[in-house]
């Protein structure tokens, strides 16, 4: 972890995340650790509903399901959404459906 933080001064965070990096940057240091904490909530949250890392995650317990109906959180709905709004715009260059292939 990485931080920096002074009252009424740019400050940073940042912390090993999900495969890459997260960073905070707020501009008042005093608001640096509850924005931490509010990006970590966040985090732990997203990987839980969608990552393929995770056998107790919510797209795993749907991918068991294979392809019976299965009802998700309005998490996972949006971030498959997101998903594939992104396979949309980059016409297939980022493809979330490639789970089989990647396992």
């Amino acid at each position: 972890m990485t931080a920096t933080a002074s009252r009424s001064e740019l400050a940073t965070d940042s912390w090993p995340a999900l495969g890459t990096t997260a960073l905070v940057r707020v501009a008042d240091g005093s608001a640096l650790p509850a924005s931490r904490r509010i990006l970590h909530a966040e985090l732990a949250a997203i990987d839980l509903a969608a990552s393929r890392f995770r056998d107790d995650s919510e797209l795993e317990r749907v991918n068991r399901a294979d392809g019976a109906f299965t009802a998700i959180s309005p998490l996972l709905h949006e971030a498959i959404a997101v998903a594939l709004t992104a396979a949309q715009l980059t016409g297939g260059v980022v493809d979330p459906t490639l789970g089989a292939e990647l396992a």
